[in-house]
């Protein structure tokens, strides 16, 4: 389903706000299953939102891909047979903390208290 989606979205040169819209809700039933989905559809939700905007609302509107918008969907396409996500995450090896003011900052490692500053 996800590759039928985004293979006609991508066929086409406008499309209408609501099936850019319905993608997204594809794409974002992924998020359990897919590591980095929640990073790769940021692009195609600002562009419903700014075109949601601009429409007043209006779903039937269309609108035309952006260059950024086609490349996430692309990526999409590449990964979608071999995605996966882990079912227990992967233990953490650092743990980093880290404070910033107007004169630096300086990040401590908790485990061995190792630090590091800069400007």
């Amino acid at each position: 389903m996800v590759l039928d989606l985004v293979s006609k979205i991508l066929r086409q040169e406008s499309t209408t706000i609501q099936n850019l819209a319905e993608t997204l809700g594809v794409l974002d039933s992924t998020f359990p299953a897919v590591e980095l989905a929640p990073l790769c559809y940021r692009k195609e939700e600002s562009l419903k939102t700014q075109a949601l905007k601009h429409a007043k609302g209006d779903f039937a509107a269309r609108l035309a891909l952006t260059s950024d918008v086609i490349s996430e969907l692309q990526w999409w396409l590449n990964i979608t047979n071999h995605a996966s996500k882990a079912i227990k995450p992967r233990s953490i090896d650092k743990h980093l903390c880290s404070d910033a003011s107007k004169i630096g900052w300086a990040p401590v490692d908790e485990y061995s208290m190792r630090t590091a500053t800069g400007e």
